[in-house]
């Protein structure tokens, strides 16, 4: 009986430590960089003459449902954990036309896996990144340690300004949710209504607000949303991609009232 306890613990003791080395390299392949060579495939974006989004597939499974596990931009990597929105072309175009000035505030709302909040601390005082996700919140946490500005980001789990207190002002915000394709998604337009019809109480005098889309059709929709909150569009710009069949729409809109 003795022996065939000891079989039995000894069965069990290696069945957890193997266990236990599974789930330590499945945290370890969710937040380490992926070196050359050890992933399955990958796609590339040209954003401009000087910049590519690279999304990188671990496997043929993430590849399948479209999940890269890394992606390149800016010649930075950033981590992408599973169910995660990585960055896109419309969200790194928009940073193409974003200026961020020394000792800004920003507000990154729908940060995802903290692309924008990460490369906006590299200039800004402050950074204050939310999403309704909580693992996304989690995962941006992760790159901004990674690239070393977590003491710059504030992190916050919400939904739109519910994580920001009353009296926050920024210079800076980036919108990075996805537009809706069609008129027929009411509830991401309202998603997007009510977005517009509460910032204007967080903008400072000059505060920017950095949009993006992918279609140049939702214009005349956006045109009117922000009109009627008193924004005006002060910039904008667009390119063609044959290649991924989108135009990444870049849009810069201020208050009207000042």
């Amino acid at each position: 009986m003795a022996f065939q306890r000891l079989v039995r613990n000894t069965f069990y003791f290696t069945l957890y430590a193997c266990y236990a080395l599974l789930i330590t390299g499945c945290a370890m392949s969710n937040n380490t960089i992926i070196e050359d060579g050890d992933y399955y495939a990958t796609w590339e974006g040209k954003i401009s003459d000087t910049n590519t989004l690279i999304w990188y597939y671990n496997t043929i499974e993430d590849f399948n449902v479209n999940q890269p596990n890394m992606v390149s931009a800016y010649n930075k990597k950033f981590i992408v954990h599973p169910d995660v929105r990585p960055p896109t072309m419309t969200g790194v175009y928009m940073l193409e036309y974003s200026e961020i000035n020394d000792g800004e505030e920003v507000l990154d709302i729908g940060t995802g896996s903290g692309l924008h909040a990460v490369l906006a601390a590299e200039k800004a005082k402050r950074v204050v990144a939310t999403d309704i996700y909580a693992p996304a919140v989690e995962n941006a946490k992760v790159n901004a340690r990674l690239h070393g500005v977590e003491h710059k980001i504030d992190f916050r789990v919400g939904d739109l300004f519910e994580p920001i207190h009353d009296d926050e002002k920024f210079d800076i915000f980036f919108i990075n949710i996805n537009f809706p394709f069609s008129n027929s998604n009411e509830k991401r337009n309202k998603l997007h209504e009510r977005l517009f019809s509460e910032i204007g109480k967080h903008m400072k005098p000059d505060a920017r607000i950095y949009y993006q889309t992918s279609f140049i059709k939702n214009i005349p929709y956006i045109y009117d949303m922000l009109s009627r909150n008193n924004l005006v569009i002060k910039e904008v710009h667009m390119e063609h991609h044959t290649k991924t069949k989108h135009e990444p729409l870049f849009i810069m809109a201020q208050s009207s009232k000042k």
